[in-house]
């Protein structure tokens, strides 16, 4: 995971390894759930 702070942003990287895709599809859920919940931005750059 990766963090940095830039004028007054946050950036996090998550990198997410299995052989297992439904592993992966399952936290790839999680996680846009948990931004979801707590109404965090996404910005691409």
């Amino acid at each position: 995971m990766f963090w940095s702070d830039h004028a007054g942003k946050l950036g996090v990287s998550i990198v997410l390894r299995s052989e297992n895709q439904s592993k992966i599809d399952y936290c790839n859920t999680q996680i846009l759930k948990f931004i979801k919940e707590k109404d965090i931005e996404i910005v691409e750059r």
